[in-house]
């Protein structure tokens, strides 16, 4: 079965690869995308648990800003981070589960 990739919101990709960048922008070569040396990362349990707690935090403060406790624009892209970290996760867990 292929994937069936037209049924992605370009939305969400364009604001995950916006994330990436940023990522590459304020981390360098520590950053960890596709094309990153350390996909060692992938398989680093301790790290995987960190990024997922900081996705946790982007998720608070996005229910925050969808709630009206802050505005939607103020700060980070709290929904680019999101799919940022859904998306690094889904890579990792590919790469644990071939282990």
């Amino acid at each position: 079965m292929k994937p069936r990739f037209e049924l992605m919101p370009k939305a969400g990709l364009v604001r995950a690869a916006l994330r990436f960048e940023e990522g590459l922008n304020k981390h360098g070569d520590k950053a960890w995308n596709n094309l990153s040396p350390n996909q060692s990362a992938m398989t680093d349990r301790e790290w995987l648990i960190e990024r997922c707690s900081h996705a946790i935090q982007h998720y608070f403060t996005l229910i925050d800003k969808l709630a009206g406790k802050i505005p939607l624009d103020e700060g980070e892209d709290d929904a680019g981070a999101v799919a940022w970290a859904g998306i690094m996760l889904a890579a990792a867990m590919t790469e644990l589960e071939k282990k």
